[in-house]
């Protein structure tokens, strides 16, 4: 049995260049458990493992190609290149204490559990289901699940693109689970509709807490903070019933203006001329059918946070809205 592992260093001048890519049934993983930090180190992982499972895609019907399949692949991360990727100095996390953080980060994402519905099959597994920490020699290494590596593969056509220094830019998890849905469908400029409940449980809320302060707490001060990276980003609540009540929220943002990191598909690299781009122009864009009282709402003013208070402004809200 082969072990492959990946040690190759990360260039840190590099980082702004980097884009992390993977497969839209990834989108469906319940991130909510994960911090900030943890979501960062969770894109890092995906980063580091995706060349070289692409360079296994070439060894296609060789020797080398079953002795990768049935070996385990590993990433190895210095802790060096992590400290610098998630900026953080040796003089706010010693050795020791960054490795108790490490710790906390792994457990966290093994508790992540990952699905796939094949008909009438349901199967629940771990993308990464060994963590490997290493104080004495200051490397992480982290064991990729093989069943499921078509995750981070199979990227053709259906598959979610972003440049990983944007989303580390992000500070709260929040702001980070709504830019990874924006780019999901950065192409389509528009989320029609995000379910309140279904956005509760991604972003690890009760689901019994009030809908009005998850909306006014937390999914308002993270669209307002993605605007820093999505300038024509916009948030409207969608309410519907008798009472008038809030269900869900559409965001909208002008697709032709926004940097979409697109990679080229399978027909845009066997025709010589490019894609023909969308037009932006109202007249095709699909309009979102809310009521128009949501201007009410609308009228309430904004208020943006950054920084170490933004965090600790985040973790009062999450405990007053779970205490309701």
């Amino acid at each position: 049995m082969v072990t492959n592992t990946i040690s190759k260093k990360s260039n840190k001048s590099s980082l702004a260049e980097d884009k992390v890519k993977y497969n839209n049934r990834l989108c469906e993983v319940n991130l909510g458990n994960l911090s900030s930090m943890g979501l960062n180190l969770l894109m890092l992982l995906l980063l580091k493992v995706m060349p070289e499972l692409k360079e296994e895609d070439k060894l296609v019907g060789s020797y080398a190609k079953q002795q990768f399949v049935y070996g385990p692949l590993r990433a190895t991360f210095f802790y060096k290149e992590l400290r610098d990727a998630l900026n953080i100095t040796c003089q706010d996390y010693s050795n020791v204490k960054f490795s108790q953080m490490l710790k906390s980060l792994n457990t966290a994402l093994l508790g992540t559990i990952c699905s796939v519905e094949d008909g009438s099959s349901y199967i629940q597994f771990q993308l990464f289901p060994t963590f490997e920490t290493d104080a004495g020699n200051k490397t992480l290494t982290v064991e990729v699940n093989r069943c499921f590596q078509y995750l981070l593969t199979d990227v053709e056509r259906n598959y979610t693109t972003f440049r990983l220094n944007e989303f580390l830019s992000l500070k709260s998890k929040y702001e980070k689970i709504l830019y990874m849905k924006i780019r999901q469908y950065r192409g389509l400029g528009r989320c029609d509709w995000i379910d309140l409940a279904d956005a509760k449980t991604k972003m690890g809320i009760r689901s019994d807490a009030n809908d009005y302060r998850f909306l006014r707490d937390i999914i308002r001060p993270a669209v307002e903070n993605l605007k820093t990276v999505i300038p024509s980003l916009e948030y409207r609540p969608i309410k519907s019933g008798r009472e008038h009540r809030s269900t869900g929220f559409s965001l909208t943002f002008d697709a032709s203006k926004e940097d979409l990191y697109s990679i080229p598909t399978l027909e845009s690299e066997s025709s010589s001329e490019p894609a023909p781009k969308e037009d932006p122009s109202p007249d095709n864009k699909k309009p979102v059918k809310i009521n128009r009282r949501q201007n009410q709402f609308n009228a309430y003013p904004q208020r943006a946070f950054s920084g170490d208070y933004y965090e600790e402004l985040e973790r009062r809200k999450l405990t007053r809205i779970q205490a309701l």
